[in-house]
């Protein structure tokens, strides 16, 4: 679960969010001159490796190692008046699988595009149908170039 922490120091207010031993900092949330992108992976090496690719490129990232915190930090955001401009899930992940995150986003009614990365493209067609177009869905099938990756957030982040 995410947790809201709220510093008061020297009368100055700063609330910040932890997740996955990440710190993110409210004001930057709030800030909006980047696009906020959540990646939730388990395989911490490969969660390094995007993050690391995606912050070079200016996004603001957030990050969760499975899908009930990712789902947890979609809703702490919702809750604070602020979303997310893109989720990058997995679909193997403990807690959600990224099916399961997906279906929760949808019955929630929020609407974020999401780049669903799969070990197999081809079972995720059926369900990726069944969606769209409620919810903006791409697949990019593992493995995977930061080219490839970059080409497809944009695409994504243009509507």
């Amino acid at each position: 679960m995410a947790y809201l922490l709220q510093n008061i120091t020297n009368n100055v207010r700063s609330e910040e969010l932890f997740h996955s031993g990440y710190t993110m900092s409210k004001n930057n949330i709030e800030e909006g001159s980047k696009k906020r992108i959540l990646i939730v992976i388990e395989e911490i090496n490969f969660l390094h490796s995007l993050t690391f690719t995606l912050k070079r490129k200016g996004y603001q990232v957030f990050t969760a190692t499975n899908g009930k915190q990712a789902y947890d930090i979609i809703m702490d955001l919702k809750n604070d008046n602020n979303s997310l401009d893109l989720l990058i899930a997995d679909m193997q992940l403990p807690g959600y699988t990224g099916k399961e995150l997906i279906n929760r986003i949808f019955k929630a009614k929020i609407n974020i595009p999401i780049l669903l990365i799969t070990d197999h493209a081809h079972t995720v067609t059926e369900f990726i149908s069944e969606i769209k177009p409620a919810i903006e869905c791409v697949v990019l099938n593992k493995p995977f170039d930061s080219k490839e990756l970059l080409k497809r957030v944009a695409e994504l982040l243009r509507g």
